[in-house]
């Protein structure tokens, strides 16, 4: 008996058994379409080896060879990212380990002269895989670059705001 069947059946009398059958297929069709609705509310998040073009920045601006790009993604685990705003920017996150280096370093700068912007560079400096400059081309930079690059780190390392952490919670 298919569905059509059952459904046309429901004004005459079901069995128990066609009836928890119905149910389960009824149950099943909504768990289906509920599914089929998550999937597409989902952020669409590329896996930066498929999205395309990423080789090709790299060669406009003189970037890393795709070899190194993909020996990076197999060290870190695909857990390397890129921002393509006034020149390629390749960087990865910053593990729990590196983050108590990071906070120690900083803990010893005397507190009258602590500030993000120093907490931000060793971040960048920790983490940023391409481009290395050096203290003078890193002075060079926009003022926001470090700062926006060091933020992206930390979000991607798990430094989310909580509410964004909380909706992203899932029962099992």
């Amino acid at each position: 008996m298919d569905k059509k069947e059952k459904m046309e059946k429901t004004d005459k009398s079901l069995s128990f058994e066609e009836s928890l059958e119905l149910e389960q297929e009824l149950m099943n069709s909504a768990i289906q379409a509920e599914e089929a609705i998550k999937k597409e509310q989902e952020p669409k998040v590329e896996d930066p080896k498929e999205v395309s073009g990423i080789y090709e920045l790299a060669k406009k601006y003189g970037g890393p060879l795709k070899e190194d790009i993909d020996k990076w993604r197999e060290y870190y685990g695909g857990k390397v990212y890129f921002w393509d705003f006034d020149r390629l920017y390749i960087f990865r996150y910053v593990t729990a380990l590196e983050w108590k280096s990071i906070m120690n370093e900083y803990n010893k700068i005397p507190e009258e002269k602590r500030d993000f912007a120093i907490l931000d560079d060793l971040i960048y400096e920790k983490c940023i895989l391409h481009p290395k400059l050096t203290p003078q081309g890193k002075s060079s930079l926009g003022a926001g670059i470090v700062p926006k690059i060091s933020n992206m780190i930390q979000f991607h390392s798990g430094f989310v705001p909580d509410e964004l952490a909380i909706r992203m919670v899932q029962k099992l």
